[in-house]
């Protein structure tokens, strides 16, 4: 029994010497039947430096395995230089096994399969001498890279600070900008660090609508950071809004204008477009497409960033409906136009008069025309008689005139230019209302009637468009 006990504690002391003398690393080594550099990196000398890399692949292919422990070692040599190699001597190390400029050689390699899995383990060492040179002729650019990145970053705190919110996200996506085009090995994190903080900013602002109203057209919101009625305001704060406006062809399109947010965070928009009317919705929108477009140019428009960027503006829209109509909207007025042809001549076709009151109609304006004959050749004489004939019923006259000022053949086809202008009247007292001023519209036909035809027809639409947003 003492003889039993006198072995088991000869045996732990064996033990202990053997790990005393041998080291940890050793002894998991020899447990994981794997090299101790596998385990635990060789020491760098006074000659040499080291670096390791692993890769594995779950198939057991050893080319894909050794490709991903050169990248391990590419990772190592990165970061000892300070700065990204992987382009720089991918092909090379491929190829050769080595890395000339580094004086650097794969000197060992282990393999081991386990559970299907092969794992390659790699160490190369390098001359210190040499590769000590080339930090030490890199760190200027080191530094120098490192800065175009710290100075924006540190411009962006200083103006969050200030709450000048704007600059301090243009300035984040400034630096990510920077650090994602950096050969510094530390480049990648620095990007989605700048990101996070960008996206931070942009999160962090609140977008709500104040005293708006869509019956008028007047739309007006605040930008604060956060909620609460303590909130910072937030100034000069781009915002772009978007609404539609019907064209004198009765053909919708997207309009838009730009404003930033005044001291006290508001920002107010009050569309003068003659087209601007009837239903719709009028959106306003955080205006940083330009700065973010200007980042995926760099970083790529399915970078993960931008595409969360781009879903925070989308969402953080306000959409208003609104509903402006005429003030004579349902109400019928008095209409009439006059065509002169080139010499002056009164016209009896009444294009422009047709076309005119067919764009009122779809306002829901709708008129008594009045056809221009001998008797009615001029606008003094039509206002005269509208008053007499219509004073009792109608407060509205539209009444203009056109004249053909050009015709010339272009190819096959003919071109006409008319102008002339439109005028509204009050019938109560004969006093005018407003006025389009002078504009041109053009036609075109395989034969001169025709074209004269399509532009006085287009001049029609054109007076419609702007009469009623005279009438808003």
């Amino acid at each position: 029994m003492r003889k039993n006990r006198k072995q088991m504690v000869f045996i732990a002391i064996l033990a202990v010497v053997m790990i005393s003398l041998t080291g940890c690393s050793s002894l998991r080594a020899w447990v994981q039947d794997v090299p101790v550099w596998v385990i635990e990196k060789p020491s760098n000398t006074l000659t040499k430096i080291y670096f390791t890399g692993q890769g594995s692949d779950a198939d057991g292919n050893e080319m894909t395995a050794r490709q991903a422990a050169q990248q391990g070692l590419l990772d190592e040599i990165s970061e000892f230089l300070g700065y990204d190699v992987h382009d720089l001597y991918k092909r090379e190390l491929l190829q050769s096994q080595a890395l000339g400029e580094l004086d650097l050689t794969i000197t060992k390699e282990f393999q081991k399969v386990e559970n299907g899995i092969l794992t390659i383990h790699l160490l190369a060492e390098a001359n210190r001498k040499t590769i000590s040179t080339l930090v030490r002729a890199n760190l200027d650019n080191i530094r120098a890279d490192e800065s175009k990145i710290d100075a924006p970053e540190s411009e962006a705190k200083a103006s969050y600070k200030r709450q000048d919110d704007y600059n301090a996200f243009r300035l984040y996506l400034k630096a990510a900008a920077e650090a994602y085009q950096s050969p510094l090995a530390a480049s990648k994190a620095r990007y989605e660090g700048l990101m996070d903080e960008a996206i931070s900013v942009l999160m962090g602002l609140n977008f709500q609508l104040t005293d708006t109203d869509d019956m008028q057209g007047s739309f007006h919101a605040r930008v604060t950071r956060g909620t609460g009625i303590f909130a910072p305001k937030i100034v000069s704060f781009p915002v772009k809004a978007v609404f539609p406006v019907k064209n004198a062809a009765g053909n919708v399109r997207q309009e838009e204008l730009k404003q930033s947010t005044d001291t006290k965070g508001l920002v107010s928009f009050t569309p003068s477009h003659t087209n601007f009317r009837g239903s719709g919705t009028f959106t306003m929108y955080f205006d940083l497409s330009e700065i973010v477009e200007e980042l995926s140019d760099t970083v790529g428009a399915d970078d993960v960033y931008v595409t969360e960027m781009r879903k925070i503006i989308v969402d953080k829209r306000l959409e208003v409906p609104f509903s402006i109509t005429s003030e004579v909207a349902g109400s019928v007025i008095v209409a009439s136009m006059l065509d002169y042809s080139k010499n002056g001549t009164l016209l009896t076709a009444t294009a422009s008069l047709d076309s005119l009151i067919e764009m009122l109609q779809q306002d829901g304006i709708y008129a008594n025309r009045i056809d221009p004959n001998n008797d009615l050749g001029t606008e003094s004489k039509v206002l005269q008689f509208a008053r007499a004939n219509f004073a009792d019923t109608r407060s509205i006259a539209v009444i203009g005139s056109a004249g053909v000022h050009s015709v010339v053949k272009s190819g096959d086809r003919y071109v006409a230019s008319i102008k002339g202008s439109a005028r509204v009247y009050s019938l109560k007292d004969g006093s005018l209302y407003a006025q389009t001023g002078e504009f041109a519209a053009n036609g075109v036909g395989l034969t001169s009637d025709l074209a004269v035809t399509a532009a006085f027809k287009r001049f029609g639409q054109v007076a419609a468009s702007l009469v009623i947003g005279k009438l808003l």
